[in-house]
């Protein structure tokens, strides 16, 4: 299992230096790699606890994971006795969740696939959770509805993307102007020498756009579940990081009190059979 375990930190390590680095340009990219390798099973397991938080004990329950990354939450939820299941289109991703799961005495439960067709049969699923994976998707709606139909009866699926009308970018760790157009918006990562190319993959998600297509489907019930943003910014050390910081703050309370939220969460439950709207 040793061995395993080092393969597994070798291998997340290279594949978030090519994210941090090479797709996204981040100056501090090493810092982050660090911190995201030290913090990975921590996050997956608060990830686990707010499911349970939100539903109960997820014990026993049969859970898939779209967009399942590095595999932190299914193999975090497997070892609290859930049957869990991982598809992720990315290969090394999913070769990097196996050897997560071996190298933690886990059952493999991953699979490559892409959220617009989830090799599972109706009524499969008592949780879905789809985690900063909308904005990512070439076809929302079709995931959406490929989502209701894997979900059980009285099935739910927790869904987290951010919200784009909010002046941040999560990807690039930058404030910027809200819906900024494509164009537009890699001259200004140009200008803050970052690599402007990951930006076209980015959909940008916003309350109105999912709710609308949510609202195309008959029999769900959707609970909208965001909560406000924590003013969280690091302490200025120069006048003009000081400067920053202020307006940040300003710019973070007055979308506050807008009720404009960084996230939008939801969760949907399957009350009927899946039944669409024409």
């Amino acid at each position: 299992m040793k061995i395993s375990r080092k393969k597994f930190l070798k291998k997340t390590k290279i594949n978030l230096e090519k994210y941090y680095r090479d797709q996204l340009g981040l100056r501090d990219w090493r810092e982050r790699v660090e911190v995201r390798i030290s913090e990975e099973s921590g996050i997956s397991l608060e990830r686990v606890k707010k499911l349970e938080k939100m539903l109960g004990p997820i014990k026993g329950r049969k859970i898939i994971s779209i967009g399942s990354g590095w595999g932190g939450f299914v193999v975090a939820a497997n070892k609290i006795g859930a049957e869990a299941f991982g598809i992720e289109p990315d290969k090394e991703k999913v070769e990097i969740s196996k050897l997560r799961a071996l190298s933690q005495d886990v059952e493999n439960s991953f699979c490559m696939g892409v959220g617009e067709y989830l090799p599972f049969k109706d009524n499969t699923f008592d949780v879905v959770e789809c985690f900063t994976v909308l904005e990512h998707v070439k076809k929302p709606e079709v995931v959406i509805d490929e989502i209701i139909r894997v979900l059980k009866l009285g099935g739910f699926c927790y869904i987290l993307a951010p919200n784009y009308l909010y002046p941040f970018e999560p990807h690039y760790k930058i404030y910027w102007v809200p819906m900024l157009p494509k164009p537009l918006a890699k001259l200004c990562l140009r200008s803050l020498k970052r690599n402007p190319e990951f930006i076209e993959h980015i959909n940008y998600t916003t309350p109105h756009s999912i709710s609308k297509i949510l609202s195309k489907f008959e029999h769900i019930g959707v609970m909208d579940i965001s909560t406000p943003p924590k003013i969280n910014i690091t302490e200025a050390k120069t006048p003009m990081q000081k400067i920053k910081r202020i307006i940040r703050k300003l710019v973070v309370k007055i979308y506050t009190s807008f009720g404009m939220n960084k996230n939008i969460e939801i969760l949907i439950q399957k009350r009927k059979e899946r039944k669409r709207k024409e």
